[in-house]
């Protein structure tokens, strides 16, 4: 009776991945919170015992005391203590090669001392920051070479992984391993084959890589061979029965459905005819999968830099400890607080200095790409800058929109759907300007219009400089290529199948077409005239 029973037994560490991932990974950590104390700390025990036999190393024959100037980050126990401009300023008095292993010597110490949770549950949420630092300062001087440690970091315990990485796909760590392993490749797929260490750090490492393809599209077949070699190796590893992690195929074709990685769709099928894998994520059997892959959404991280990160964090606090909302009172006086009459609704913030910035405006996944670049003053207000966006693009304006930056929501909507956002991370568009958001060439935001047909932009700060004296500060057309698409039109995929329909122009389906969109439609030409008029007479300029 005891050995059917074993036979036919289900081990725990697949239960609770089949259970997690279950679910997005916000709900993941409202279950986290949920589960708290005691309860949480025996989940974290029972993850342990299932899956985690991974045998550290006997760090202390290679750690030393930590370093003098490093102290103070070791002593933190809050932000407060030690704001990261300090840390950065101590940083520079250090030789990168000393610096380099004194970093990695603090990451060594803290898994000699860690002594698992701690009853304070405010150290206990910043305790991660001291890691967040020591990111930062490996991204900042790139030191490519302390990818090592980063994944010795990924090899510890379930428990040490909640207290310092928050355990479930934490934005620094995926940072952190895109920032220093794009050269690293057959390191970062060594690691993806290790036995006995906790799964989360694995699918960190997928969405990293990934992040290679989205952000170097030229090296995105590279990163297809990477996946292919891991998919390979794992259906491999299944057959010999040396892992039994079958839920990290999905959260992989999960990922590969972020970059369309339709190459890979030959082994996937291969590996889902000879196993089951749960599809808990894709909520796709493979026949789906093949269908939709080619046309799936792409998506990179929100945030794929330290220091992006580290900069919303500041505006963040900055934003609350601002408003320094009264717990007890923030529900009841939510409303007023986000009341936007309460806003100053002037087109710019006269009181800020400006620049003339150069924005490129990119609607996300078209092909050939719809954009506009525009001349605009740093000193724009956010919501003011969502009429420039929609004027050049071409959108009517009739419908919501939202801008977003990391996790934080910015518009003047209220909602009770925290489907698009809730009240602990959204701010009201009319309270900073666009320069207070795009601080440097390169930085870029979200904006959102219509959040039926859900048309996505990329709002990308190309150059900024100084005003010359007596130069019109305004809104102005630079650039820009191919017709906004039809309002309500089904979103991107709605249009690119209406463009494929229209290349039938005989067919029942373009007709049709036409009858809605006119004869005179046509989906690569730009009436740069028309938008500059538009600019020149809607919004205001200023002359100093």
């Amino acid at each position: 009776m005891n050995k059917k029973k074993n036979q036919t037994s289900i081990g725990l560490d697949a239960i609770i991945t089949e259970v997690l991932n279950l679910f997005t990974p916000e709900e993941q950590q409202e279950l986290i919170n949920i589960l708290s104390n005691n309860g949480l700390e025996k989940l974290y025990q029972q993850m342990e015992e299932a899956f985690y036999d991974y045998q550290q190393p006997d760090y202390s024959s290679e750690a030393t005391p930590i370093a003098t100037y490093l102290q103070r980050l070791w002593d933190m126990k809050t932000r407060k203590d030690y704001p990261l401009d300090e840390f950065k300023k101590d940083c520079t008095t250090v030789p990168a090669a000393e610096l380099e292993k004194d970093l990695r010597n603090f990451i060594l110490q803290l898994f000699i001392q860690y002594q698992g949770p701690i009853e304070n549950e405010i150290e206990e949420e910043e305790r991660k920051f001291k890691l967040w630092y020591i990111y930062w300062a490996m991204e900042h001087y790139r030191m490519e070479s302390s990818l090592n440690i980063i994944l010795e970091i990924m090899r510890q315990s379930p428990t040490f992984l909640s207290s310092y990485c928050h355990l479930m796909q934490d934005e620094a760590t995926i940072a952190i391993i895109y920032q220093l392993g794009q050269n690293q490749l057959p390191l970062l797929l060594g690691f993806m084959n290790e036995n006995g260490i906790a799964p989360f750090g694995k699918e960190d490492i997928c969405s990293a890589v990934a992040q290679i393809a989205i952000s170097n599209p030229e090296r995105r077949l590279e990163i297809i061979n990477w996946f292919c070699q891991l998919l390979n190796s794992y259906y491999d590893r299944f057959e010999r029965g040396e892992d039994n992690n079958l839920a990290i195929i999905d959260y992989i074709t999960d990922t590969l459905m972020n970059i369309r990685g339709i190459e890979t769709l030959p082994i996937l099928e291969k590996i889902y005819k000879r196993f089951k894998i749960p599809n808990t994520l894709t909520r796709k059997g493979i026949k789906e999968i093949k269908k939709e892959m080619p046309r799936a959404e792409l998506k990179g991280l929100e945030v794929d830099s330290m220091e992006e990160l580290m900069s919303l964090l500041n505006e963040l606090t900055a934003f609350y400890e601002n408003h320094k909302f009264d717990d007890d009172k923030f529900n009841d006086e939510y409303d007023d607080e986000f009341d936007d009459e309460e806003y100053d609704k002037s087109f710019y913030m006269e009181e800020q200095t400006s620049k003339k910035l150069n924005i490129k405006i990119s609607l996300i996944d078209s092909d050939p790409e719809i954009y506009r670049i525009v001349e605009v003053p740093s000193n724009i207000r956010l919501e003011s800058f969502a009429e420039v966006i929609n004027t050049a693009m071409g959108w009517e304006g009739y419908h919501l929109h939202l801008f977003q930056k990391g996790k934080t929501i910015y518009t003047t909507e209220e909602s009770d759907d925290d489907f698009w956002f809730n009240l602990d991370n959204t701010v009201n568009s009319y309270s900073l300007s666009l320069g207070e958001l795009l601080t440097r060439k390169g930085s870029h935001i979200k904006y959102e219009y219509d959040f039926g047909d859900s048309w996505m932009h990329r709002i990308t700060l190309e150059s900024q400089q100084a005003y010359k004296k007596n130069e019109t500060q305004g809104v102005f057309l630079i650039d820009g290529a191919n017709a906004c698409p039809p309002e309500d039109c089904g979103g991107i995929y709605g249009y690119q199948e209406m463009l494929e329909a229209l290349k039938q122009p005989h067919s029942k389906a373009a007709k049709e077409y036409r009858e809605w969109l006119g004869k005179n439609f046509n989906a690569h030409k730009f009436n740069a005239k028309k938008v500059e008029r538009e600019l020149r007479d809607f919004f205001p300029i200023r002359i100093f």
